[in-house]
């Protein structure tokens, strides 16, 4: 894979494993279908809300989601002890802060990650 493959790799398992699990989780909570013990009592308190407070709610909390990955990325590639790499070949090496000209920019636009990978726009 060239070095745009494998951001738009990375940038489809980012928005399948941490954006869209967790805004499923999420909504599990805010519908009452969660069945982790946890958030059995959240879950009661949120019964007591309009659907207009948990739309709101939900709106605040993909945005929670977005700025969370948003800063890791953007810390990654401010720390130059710290990368993601990707190994395609013995001794193939690519660097994932060095093939963007901004992780935490790959998440937005038209053609940004959300918008071509992710199941919640």
């Amino acid at each position: 894979m060239n070095e745009q493959e494998i951001l738009e790799y990375f940038g489809k398992l980012l928005m399948k494993s941490a954006r869209d699990q967790s805004i499923m989780e999420l909504d599990w909570i805010l519908k009452g279908e969660s069945k982790a013990p946890d958030h059995r009592a959240l879950q009661e308190e949120l019964k007591n809300l309009s659907p207009e407070n948990l739309a709101l709610i939900r709106k605040l909390l993909i945005k929670a989601v977005d700025k969370t990955l948003h800063y890791v990325l953007s810390m990654i590639e401010q720390n130059q002890r710290i990368d993601i790499v990707s190994y395609e070949k013995p001794g193939e090496v690519v660097s994932l802060r060095d093939a963007s000209d901004g992780l935490a920019g790959e998440l937005y636009s038209g053609s940004g990650w959300i918008a071509n990978f992710s199941a919640y726009k």
